[in-house]
């Protein structure tokens, strides 16, 4: 439409993805850059060291803000890895979800070596599970689903990821997740209640046993 634009286009390639940094922060709590855990998870896919990030794209205004130092981030600088814990997400004070924000590395030269994204939690209060931790590779959907109230695990504290999850307590994470209230139960089943709604909603139709996997 008679408009023109000037800019750069980063081409990079790594022999692998470069692993996703996770953390967890609470409603209104910021969360700096964990400038250690980029290099290494860099490092390892390129083989090279790091010595910048460029922020490929930022939150929207309604989660947070990026900071570097008191200056609110841009996608142009290049944030140097020495400085690095200077970047921090400011969540909103009632914001709670996900939010990620992807990066491309820089060697000495300037030169793209690998796209990687600091994803981050926020969450209204972080619930511990005895055999969740934070190297477990279900950690960022137990701490978010956990904190929205859309699972609870046992009553001995602990999650049990391995378990066999059965048709009934699937159909409750998806209506609890798609913002349905809690379902008392019609009859024995304890996920009967959901099965019930779900029928009358539309949602479910035929013979459905509660107790089988999906």
């Amino acid at each position: 439409n008679g408009q023109s634009y000037t800019g750069s286009i980063l081409i990079s390639v790594s022999t692998q993805a470069v692993p996703e940094i996770y953390s967890v922060t609470t409603k209104g709590t910021s969360v700096s850059f964990p400038a250690t855990a980029i290099s290494s998870a860099v490092s390892g896919a390129t083989g090279a060291s790091l010595s910048s990030i460029q922020l490929l794209d930022l939150p929207a205004t309604t989660s947070g803000v990026v900071y570097y130092g008191s200056s609110v981030a841009n996608t142009t600088s290049q944030y140097a890895y020495a400085n690095l814990s200077q970047l921090r997400f400011v969540p909103n004070s009632n914001f709670t979800g996900s939010v990620s924000i992807p990066y491309v590395a820089l060697n000495s030269s300037g030169t793209a070596m690998a796209m990687g994204q600091f994803s981050i939690g926020v969450v209204s209060s972080v619930k511990k599970f005895r055999d969740v931790a934070t190297t477990t590779w279900c950690y960022k959907y137990v701490t978010e689903l956990s904190s929205a109230n859309i699972i609870s695990g046992y009553s001995n504290g602990s999650f049990q990821e391995k378990n066999t999850i059965t048709y009934g307590a699937a159909l409750k994470l998806i209506m609890l997740a798609a913002g349905y209230d809690e379902q008392k139960p019609v009859n024995s089943n304890v996920f009967s209640g959901y099965l019930a709604r779900a029928q009358a909603d539309g949602l479910v139709s035929g013979s459905v046993n509660l107790n089988a996997p999906p």
